[in-house]
């Protein structure tokens, strides 16, 4: 017991078998019923159309916003589409460590989101 620090580690059963295609690998979003190597295909797809979308709706009302403002987005697009291809093919070829610039991707679009909503809050409040 010295230290405080314990390792614990759980033996496996004598006859436990890694299966890649056990339940715990299908994924929640898709409500369980697809892999998820088949459901991170989906996801990206998704993805690139919802900002995409948000991309041709910015450039809709474009005379009422700066143009930094379309460019930015089209940079957070451009970005997401090449995180996206590399998780794609990072699942494709079992490279995990490809899978970092999806995850700081996806941090920097929350991050952006978070702001402009709280742009959004404090405009709507004043």
């Amino acid at each position: 017991m010295g230290g405080g620090h314990e390792n614990k580690v759980e033996q496996l059963p004598p006859n436990f078998r890694f299966s890649p295609d056990d339940r715990f690998y299908l994924a929640p979003p898709f409500c369980h019923l697809l892999h998820y190597r088949a459901a991170c295909l989906p996801a990206v797809a998704f993805e690139i159309i919802c900002l995409a979308s948000g991309l041709w709706a910015l450039t809709q009302c474009s005379e009422f916003l700066a143009l930094w403002v379309v460019l930015l987005f089209a940079a957070l697009l451009l970005m997401a589409v090449v995180s996206g291809a590399m998780m794609v093919f990072a699942v494709i070829n079992d490279k995990p460590a490809w899978f970092l610039p999806k995850m700081l991707i996806l941090q920097l679009e929350i991050f952006v989101l978070m702001v402009v909503a709280l742009v959004a809050i404090v405009a709507m409040s004043i």
